[in-house]
């Protein structure tokens, strides 16, 4: 059971659990329940957090991946929190992070890795939110937590307008309230192939 071979204490449990402690809502962030849903939390930190990264400094980029992961799982807890569930994985964080890397450079294009067209990153993260929510409304049986993802998303949302507002370049905002933004002075320069 990958539970017990992860210790009893790292992933989140249900309140009711003999297992449930409160540092779990920072620890179940650092396990996954195999090696592919590691390797895709990896891959997507590693794509999106190091973008951002050299923009937010490294303080700002831990603050907003422990934030994104917490609120995350509290979002989750909160409708869950009778659910003898157990809840793991980096999601929530990833998700912040890709938000944030959205609002600091909007128009940079990535590549998707199902779907291997260029896709500015400000519409890859409304449209990946958008299918989070009907996900979530749907109420899909799965194991993913999809209000993980979703609360990730607000917190990195709210991180950047609340401590790095100078950073942003653009916000899920602006869609609402069509609002324009002046074009940004960052540069991508660190962005070239070496």
């Amino acid at each position: 059971d990958v539970y017990k071979r992860q210790g009893q204490y790292g992933v989140l449990y249900w309140f009711g659990s003999p297992y449930y402690h409160s540092y779990q809502f920072v620890t179940y962030m650092f396990l996954h329940a195999s090696l592919e849903h590691l390797f895709f939390n990896m891959f997507g930190l590693w794509m999106f957090g190091s973008l951002s990264a050299p923009t937010l400094g490294w303080k700002n980029f831990l603050n907003l991946y422990l934030i994104s992961g917490t609120f995350g799982n509290v979002l989750w807890y909160v409708f869950n929190i009778d659910t003898p569930a157990v809840l793991l994985g980096a999601s929530g964080a990833v998700v912040g992070v890709i938000m944030a890397t959205a609002m600091i450079m909007p128009n940079l294009r990535v590549l998707l890795l199902f779907f291997p067209v260029p896709v500015k990153l400000k519409t890859m993260a409304v449209v990946y939110i958008v299918l989070e929510v009907v996900q979530q409304g749907a109420n899909i049986q799965s194991n993913i937590a999809y209000l993980v993802h979703i609360g990730g998303f607000f917190a990195g949302f709210l991180f950047m307008h609340l401590f790095l507002s100078r950073e942003i370049v653009w916000s899920p905002l602006d869609l609402l309230l069509g609002k324009q933004r002046p074009v940004s002075p960052v540069s991508y320069t660190h962005l070239r192939a070496h």
